[in-house]
């Protein structure tokens, strides 16, 4: 063998095992690398603050205040901590609406006490996480959210096209064409309201969305909560309701009253499910058993 054969062998031979080495290890991190099983990469932090005041002129005591918390699980969330400058006390019984139980020990007349809150959440950043959830729940009427209506499901039909996703966005588009925004009411009018009309809030669009989607067999529930600022902190003004249909294994965020298409899940906070009426709960953001005190969210 010639010398510069003997050269380019022995130059070869080194190259080889590194591309080996090379494909060996890519192989080894496909294979073996842990995967991020609950899917939550973005961690975010909210607060809230609550002014709990005494309407009457003799002190209160032992006062319990609830306040809503961040759902504790979801596809899209995942609560680790829950703190405030009062002891409070997480209750997840109520699985449609966790909360966290604040109990203060005296009130001075017409005194008051502030409660700042604050939760420590992993938000998903994606749409492929799994969620165990009743699709067959999410497919039935229920108060305001009235898919069995004839109205609605002449719009439905006239909605449908050959593939689910394609229907969704046939659905988003009406509501967006359709339905004017008149501004914020503390009453949840529901899903026929919105068709006829017209107009509604943030629950009417949503609402008007799970039920069209479940006129067409697709399951939908209607969700509450925030669409998450910078800041992180939820302004008493910001709470919020948009859809969620089931789609191709995940679900998808409708929400068209703020024009917003299957967006990134970690900007919205959920707190609940269901319409007010749909729920057994009487309460949906703060409340407390003592008729004497007010609360404020700011």
């Amino acid at each position: 063998m010639s010398a510069s054969r003997r050269l380019c062998s022995w130059l070869l031979w080194p190259g080889s095992i590194l591309l080996i080495g090379a494909v060996a290890a890519g192989l080894y991190w496909l294979i073996f690398q842990p995967v991020d099983s609950g899917g939550y990469s973005v961690h975010r932090q909210v607060h809230w603050h609550l002014v709990v005041r005494n309407q009457s002129a003799e002190a209160l005591r032992d006062v319990e205040v609830l306040s809503f918390i961040p759902h504790s699980l979801t596809w899209q969330q995942s609560l680790a901590q829950v703190s405030a400058n009062y002891p409070v006390t997480i209750d997840t019984d109520d699985k449609s609406q966790p909360s966290g139980r604040i109990l203060l020990d005296v009130i001075p007349p017409y005194g008051q006490r502030e409660l700042l809150l604050q939760a420590e959440l992993k938000m998903a950043n994606h749409h492929t996480n799994r969620e165990e959830a009743a699709l067959t729940t999410m497919l039935e009427p229920e108060p305001l959210i009235e898919s069995d209506n004839e109205e609605i499901i002449a719009l439905a039909q006239r909605l449908q096209r050959a593939e689910a996703a394609e229907t969704a966005v046939a659905i988003y588009d009406w509501l967006v064409a359709e339905v004017d925004y008149d501004g914020y009411d503390p009453v949840d009018r529901g899903a026929l309201y919105a068709l006829e009309q017209r107009k509604g809030d943030c629950s009417e669009y949503a609402a008007l969305a799970v039920a069209l989607a479940r006129a067409l067999g697709l399951p939908a529930r209607l969700v509450n909560g925030y669409r998450v600022p910078d800041s992180g902190r939820l302004e008493p003004f910001a709470f919020h309701a948009w859809a969620e249909i089931y789609l191709d294994g995940r679900w998808l965020i409708l929400d068209a009253q703020e024009r917003r298409f299957d967006p990134s899940p970690e900007n919205y906070l959920v707190t609940h499910y269901g319409t007010s009426e749909a729920r057994q709960t009487d309460w949906i953001r703060f409340h407390s058993p003592e008729s004497r005190i007010s609360i404020e969210m700011r």
